[in-house]
């Protein structure tokens, strides 16, 4: 019997995708396998097939699919997320995109959007007489909505949100996100700006570039000025991404089809979407094609790989009949293009377990090869199921559509007998390829590296709960780290063994750009460059990301991103920078003060929150004490312990604002919004927004950003990593989940590696 090789791979398995009638992982498998063969008319052959290449984690279908074909489970779709249909420049059509988001997200779909289609703030609605509110502001209507459905119990939603570069309100979208942080609204958003090749040509030439709407030119502005605040504000907040919408439609391959004009993307970009699209994936895991791992002999199975394409294709194309949909407009959409996206996972590992140093010439090289080879397999099994089950509807019984299709600019690098035998008998799937976040089925898979990402960490230690009510801590290892350690024990890794923070900003855009090359859809991957990275370098990764042709760009560079979990190194780092006051303080008779006062729909009567400060030598203030006052009694002894406790780091340390982290706690039956339109999850919290507002004004922690009021009445508690407070050093974020510190980011995705969150998934 199968067993997982890593407690963290089971704990994920029974929290996000085990069925009801899950024995094992056999069963699993075979439950799935079950599912997706039903319309064979050879069932037991193709449930065999399927489940050989399921087995061991060698193929990953998508977390719907894997979670979704549970029978006990009703009214759920199998795909991960949809394009959200055009927004109709009115508030009926405002509003009927946001009850459909909200069917499509209650089914299990994330959502993108393209917000280009509303009028700009300040531009006169006629028929009202009133001036409009812009897109950014609507988006809060979307944020409102996605928390609303999470909050009844489904899975978080994921949505993107896009713009085009020239639309006059694009400063405002660019700057829409700043300071947000888990009660703030806009959490359930990725945002990214739509480029064009008119927009970058202006910034190489130093020209004007016009804003406008309809056609309507609003103003003028200088190119590079809007292209460095885009590019200041990611290198600060980690947000926009970038994606090229002109080189993505210049690969489309449906570009003569004008209902399949490419518009935006899934939420984490990976698959670029018409109006109404939907994305539907699956991953190879590659460590499960490695004969003699580390060894002098190493090498990659290209055999079996060839063999399982066509069945994993054949599994997927499966799917598209036998889903759900949430809404017919997409159901539609996707039958009549049978969109796919086939991507890898495990590539970092696979690289170590290849003695391959990752952005290497030797990675480049293998690379090249393993994508060629898997490009030309999966276009040819496509070929072949449109023999036996026919083309998708546009090329069927029609010759002229064919030619035009092997003319486009992706399918033409095709081999000859691939395009002949198109023209001849069509081919199943408009798409094929793309690599998608992998964030929770790669740690289900046994902790292997996330998609094309390099190893992010060799290990690091998480936190469980026992049954009794504590915790303990267990050491969880990257998969071909726990491989190396189990063969060699203590014996150093190689030169050639790196993780993600071993590699330069070209070992990234290199790998990504070798990819991209036999990728028909696109790719979601993170950038990670150093916290103390400079300006000018960052603008230059953005820029080569465009001249080498990138469909889409993410970066992540620690700056307010808050960081919450840490590996072992960088538990010591932290030890080594802490601020410690030389001895703990002793108490002066007199102490000088502020005291908050906390008034709260959670209790009957307000809280008095006094914080003492003590002056140190030099003259600065430090918070010494805290005490707080209530006639709620039923709160008492929790309320004791706590200024207890916060008193006493309060006297050890000179910046304690770690603890706001900590106090940011969520209660079960939610929170409130306090007088500064602020969502406050607990009373609790409330404490710690007081702690904060108090260490701002001893100058400990820099001012939260404020936000326009009335932009802020809506919106709960969602996924972000911006914060305010630096901690340029942590290597992990803070999930909005579990409220511990371990979000990582990689593919353009954030994923907790304690409860298994995922923006993506």
């Amino acid at each position: 019997m199968t067993e997982f090789k890593q407690p963290v791979s089971e704990f994920i398995w029974n929290k996000k995708y085990r069925g009801k009638d899950d024995k094992d992982l056999e069963s699993y498998w075979m439950r799935i396998a079950k599912a997706l063969s039903k319309i064979e008319e050879d069932k037991e052959k193709w449930e065999k097939e399927f489940y050989n290449i399921l087995e061991g984690f060698k193929f990953l279908p998508g977390g719907r699919i894997q979670a979704g074909t549970d029978p006990n489970k009703e009214n759920v779709t199998l795909f991960n997320c949809f394009a959200a249909s055009r927004i109709d420049d009115s508030i009926e059509g405002i509003l009927q995109v946001a009850k459909e988001s909200a069917i499509t997200q209650k089914m299990g779909g994330g959502i993108g959007f393209n917000f280009s289609t509303i009028r700009p703030r300040g531009e006169l609605i006629k028929t009202i007489q009133s001036e409009a509110s812009g897109p950014v502001s609507f988006m809060y209507i979307y944020d409102a909505v996605c928390q609303t459905i999470q909050s009844a119990g489904h899975r978080r939603g994921a949505q993107m949100g896009m713009l085009i570069v020239s639309h006059p309100d694009i400063e405002e979208f660019i700057t829409a996100k700043e300071g947000t942080q888990g009660n703030k609204p806009l959490t359930n958003f990725n945002l990214s700006v739509q480029i064009t090749d008119e927009f970058m040509n202006a910034v190489k030439h130093d020209l004007d570039f016009e804003l406008k709407f309809n056609n309507k030119v609003y103003r003028k502005i200088k190119a590079r000025e809007l292209w460095d605040k885009i590019i200041k504000h990611t290198y600060d907040w980690a947000e926009p991404g970038i994606f090229n919408i002109d080189i993505t439609n210049h690969y489309n391959n449906l570009y003569f089809i004008p209902e399949e004009k490419i518009m935006l993307t899934n939420p984490c970009g990976e698959i670029s979407l018409p109006y109404q699209g939907s994305c539907l994936l699956g991953s190879f895991n590659l460590t499960q094609y490695i004969i003699n791992p580390f060894e002098e002999d190493a090498r990659f199975d290209f055999d079996r790989f060839v063999r399982d394409i066509p069945i994993a294709l054949r599994m997927l194309d499966n799917v598209i009949d036998i889903s759900k949909y949430p809404l017919e407009v997409y159901e539609k959409r996707e039958k009549i293009s049978r969109r796919v996206g086939m991507g890898i996972t495990g590539y970092g590992d696979a690289l170590s377990m290849l003695r391959l140093r990752y952005g290497s010439s030797e990675a480049l090289k293998f690379t090249e090869e393993f994508m060629r080879l898997m490009r030309d397999t999966i276009y040819r099994a496509s070929v072949e199921l449109a023999r036996e089950k026919g083309p998708f509807p546009y090329l069927k019984d029609n010759i002229e559509y064919r030619k035009k299709y092997i003319e486009g600019n992706f399918v033409k690098q095709l081999p000859d007998d691939i395009k002949d035998d198109i023209v001849e008998y069509g081919i199943r799937n408009a798409f094929l390829l793309a690599i998608a976040p992998t964030g929770t089925i790669s740690i289900l898979a046994n902790n292997v590296s996330s998609g094309l990402e390099p190893i992010f960490s060799n290990e690091y230690t998480r936190r469980i709960k026992l049954a009794n009510g504590g915790e303990t801590e267990e050491t969880v290892m990257d998969y071909a780290y726990k491989e190396w350690r189990d063969k060699f024990g203590d014996r150093p890794l190689p030169e050639w063994w790196v993780t993600t923070h071993d590699l330069t900003v070209d070992d990234h855009l290199n790998t990504q750009a070798m990819f991209q090359k036999y990728i028909d859809l696109s790719i979601s991957k993170t950038i990670n460059v150093p916290q103390d990275y400079p300006f000018e370098d960052f603008r230059k990764v953005y820029e080569k990301a465009y001249d080498l042709g990138l469909k889409g760009v993410t970066t992540f560079r620690p700056g307010k991103i808050k960081g919450i979990l840490t590996t072992k190194e960088e538990k010591e780092k932290e030890k080594s920078q802490a601020i410690v006051v030389d001895k703990v303080l002793s108490r002066p008779q007199v102490l000088h003060g502020t005291t908050y006062k906390l008034k709260t729909p959670k209790a009957k009567y307000a809280f008095y929150v006094t914080i003492n400060d003590y002056e140190l030598p030099d003259g600065r203030r430090v918070p010494f004490e805290i005490f707080i006052n209530t006639k709620n009694t039923e709160h008492q002894s929790w309320i004791t312990a706590l200024t207890r406790v916060m008193s006493a780091v309060f006297r050890k340390v000179e910046d304690p604002s770690f603890l706001l982290e900590e106090l940011w706690i969520y209660e079960p039956n939610g929170g409130y919004f306090d007088k500064d339109g602020e969502y406050i999850p607990s009373i609790v919290a409330g404490i710690g927004k007081i702690l904060r507002i108090h260490l701002e004004k001893l100058g400990i922690i820099k001012p939260k950003v404020k936000k326009d009021p009335g932009l802020i009445a809506v919106g709960i508690n969602g996924g972000t990593l911006a914060d305010p407070i630096e901690k340029p050093d942590d290597e992990f974020a803070i999930c909005p989940e579990c409220g511990r510190k371990g979000l990582k980011v990689e593919e353009g995705c954030a994923v907790c590696i304690y409860c298994g969150y995922s923006k993506c998934e």
